[in-house]
């Protein structure tokens, strides 16, 4: 029964930091917690995002730009 309630869909963050050395293993927490259902990560390496996602996933969709290092 949601009589009283609001109700909305999971809100889409267009600009997170989920890598290792951005604290990441916290921000999925910190991102469920706040209502985020699915993120973008800016600035990680895609396979460390990942790996803390499997590990300390929260359920999220998270979708990544791959950092590209130069040479």
């Amino acid at each position: 029964d949601l009589t009283g309630k609001i109700v909305f869909s999971g809100i889409i963050d267009p600009h997170v930091h989920l890598a290792s050395e951005y604290g990441g293993a916290r921000g999925h927490t910190m991102l469920a917690r706040a209502g985020v259902t699915t993120a973008l990560d800016m600035a990680g390496l895609v396979e460390d995002v990942f790996k803390i996602a499997s590990q300390n996933g929260a359920g999220l969709n998270i979708a990544c730009l791959n950092q590209i290092k130069p040479n």
